[in-house]
């Protein structure tokens, strides 16, 4: 098995014979879902306009082995795994 990235956290491994686990559908809204998401990645709270969800599903060949998983996170942390860039803009120019 390759070894994990440093300061990533370990991939759920699915049990042989169950299909991975689906990231398309929500449970059921509760109580605790009317405050902020919290970040995956660094803990803090993320407001609901600013919430990105990264989400992966492992390739055929991996498949029985890892379960596609979707992640909350701040766009603090998502440019900081370089998968978020900052658009270029000229000096001064404000949106």
């Amino acid at each position: 098995m390759p070894e994990p990235i440093p300061g990533t956290p370990k991939p759920t491994a699915t049990p042989e014979g169950t299909p991975p686990m689906s990231s398309t559908t929500d449970p059921a809204a509760s109580a605790d879902d009317l405050a902020d998401p919290v970040c995956d990645r660094c803990g803090d709270p993320v407001p609901g306009e600013r919430v990105i969800r990264l989400s992966s599903e492992p390739c055929s060949a991996l498949e029985g082995r890892y379960a596609a998983v979707t992640k909350v996170c701040c766009p603090d942390c998502v440019a900081a795994v370089g998968m978020l860039a900052l658009e270029a803009r000229a000096h001064g120019e404000s949106e």
